[in-house]
């Protein structure tokens, strides 16, 4: 679990923050790539995902255990171009300084307890956004999700082909293949006595590997589908049967 400096200033035990869903307002202000950076406003979007580890936290209160939260901002490339901790919870708006404006950049989030003796923190929430473009002199709107760490993680890159209703096997590496799944949708009212959706299926296989978050497209089946059933076999071969090309909803 990562750690995070507490930095030495008094922190209210109350704040305003959202529990799970945040929506950040990021405002160039400089005048081109060496601005005096942005600002950040924490707005509260309202309702609430999940009840897991206790109670719901009521509205304007912090989700439970966070006594502070650290922002950051990466380019395109992963570098760091500035991070900030902020103890008081009760601020509306916050500012970073020193962000340039740029496109492709990450907003993270991290939450977290401070231990007052040792000074080391447990990041406790976390979010992430990504292909955030901060223009100057502009203002960009940018909504992440915020939940426990670990519970969900958001990868480095999206999938080679976007599917739904796929299988998903894991390889005795720790390797997942991806086989078919719906890719396009469509409604026709001529195929069913009803107005319809139409799901078409894709034939690609891809990889994904855990330990980078990468897909990497591998082939494809000799007839696309979906709604099948997939198998590992012992000899780290997968069986796939079943499933069917188009399907209506």
């Amino acid at each position: 679990m990562p750690s995070v400096r507490r930095a030495s200033r008094t922190r209210p035990s109350r704040a305003i923050l959202p529990p799970l869903m945040s929506g950040l307002l990021l405002v160039a202000t400089g005048c081109g790539p060496a601005g005096p950076g942005i600002a950040v406003q924490l707005q509260v979007i309202g309702q609430e995902l999940s009840s897991r580890g206790g109670p719901l936290p009521s509205a304007g209160q912090p989700p439970p255990g966070m006594d502070a939260f650290r922002l950051c901002v990466q380019d395109a490339a992963g570098r760091g171009l500035v991070c900030e901790d902020f103890h008081d919870l009760t601020m509306t708006t916050v500012r970073l300084e020193g962000v340039p404006a740029g496109a492709n950049l990450t907003v993270t989030f991290q939450g977290y307890t401070s231990d007052e003796q040792t000074q080391q923190a447990d990041v406790l929430w976390c979010g992430r956004a990504t292909g955030i473009e901060v223009k100057k002199n502009a203002t960009t709107t940018v909504r992440m999700l915020l939940g426990r760490c670990g519970d969900f993680n958001q990868l480095s890159q999206p999938m080679s082909t976007g599917r739904a209703f796929h299988s998903a096997t894991t390889l005795p590496d720790g390797k997942v293949l991806l086989v078919g799944g719906y890719q396009t949708l469509s409604v026709d009212n001529g195929r069913c006595s009803h107005p319809c959706t139409i799901l078409q299926a894709t034939d690609s296989i891809e990889l994904f590997d855990p330990a980078d978050g990468s897909f990497q497209p591998v082939g494809h089946l000799a007839h696309p589908r979906g709604l099948h059933q997939a198998l590992a076999l012992s000899d780290g071969r997968v069986l796939v049967v079943g499933g069917c090309q188009v399907a209506t909803l």
